[in-house]
């Protein structure tokens, strides 16, 4: 989940209420290399108190209607292209959504900032604006979850640093996923990933629930619902096609 630094202390999403109607959903980029994926999530089933699909957060507590966020998650995923994203270092922060993460190097990473510009740009327009500001950004991709004052959290930095940087050091975005993110629930359970968009792909295609949410544009919709907040736990038969503006407009790719 995101987060921003404030004046000598951190926020996270949790500072930032995604009030007004609608559903409280997150952009996400999501690993889409199989052996990547399988190896960040057993490093956070292994470390974290609660399971998650690893992730860095593009734009958090979008409040709307999930079909306009759907939408303009899709324009933006086919206007760009797919890029590197390198960790620099593990880190641990304060908050439960802060616990332990793999940090980037923003400026490092200029595909993620186009890509988030874009995001911010295109959910503002729509009437869909984060809850959480842009500015400033710092990419990472979460590895554990734990409340504060957790003895779980003591050494865990330690623990992960050998492994985490070497087998998880950095990964291509090559898709931009739409996930429900109740950040009131803290064990993700409720957390369900509605549709996954290949960047660069045409806007109307869409891929979801497979361990690698969308590892080619011409795989479309999924027919079958994943375990919420995991990745590859069920199987999941893959049908292909494209839809028009008009049908994706439906609840065809809605959960």
């Amino acid at each position: 989940m995101d987060y921003i630094l404030h004046s000598s202390r951190m926020l996270d999403v949790t500072d930032f209420r995604a009030d007004g109607p609608g559903e409280s959903l997150s952009l996400w980029l999501e690993p889409d290399d199989v052996v990547y994926a399988q190896t960040a999530e057993n490093m956070v089933s292994e470390h974290s108190a609660h399971p998650f699909t690893p992730h860095i957060t593009l734009a958090a507590l979008v409040r709307g209607e999930r079909e306009t966020v759907l939408r303009v998650a899709a324009q933006v995923a086919a206007s760009s292209s797919g890029f590197d994203v390198e960790f620099q270092r593990v880190q641990a922060g304060p908050t439960h959504y802060q616990t332990a993460y793999l940090a980037a190097d923003a400026s490092a990473v200029p595909g993620l900032l186009d890509l988030r510009r874009k995001a911010y740009a295109a959910l503002g327009g729509a009437g869909t604006p984060p809850s959480v500001p842009e500015h400033p950004f710092v990419p990472h991709m979460s590895l554990a979850y734990h409340e504060p004052g957790s003895r779980r959290r003591v050494g865990l930095v330690e623990r992960l640093e050998p492994d985490a940087l070497t087998l998880l050091r950095g990964f291509r975005a090559r898709s931009l996923s739409v996930w429900l993110t109740d950040i009131d629930d803290l064990t993700t359970r409720s957390w369900k990933r509605l549709a996954c968009f290949p960047l660069g792909a045409p806007s109307t295609t869409a891929a979801r629930c497979s361990p690698a949410p969308c590892a080619a544009p011409s795989e479309a919709a999924c027919g079958s619902k994943m375990e919420p907040g995991h990745v590859g736990q069920e199987p999941c038969e893959r049908l292909a096609g494209h839809l028009s503006e008009e049908d994706f407009a439906r609840a065809n790719y809605l959960l």
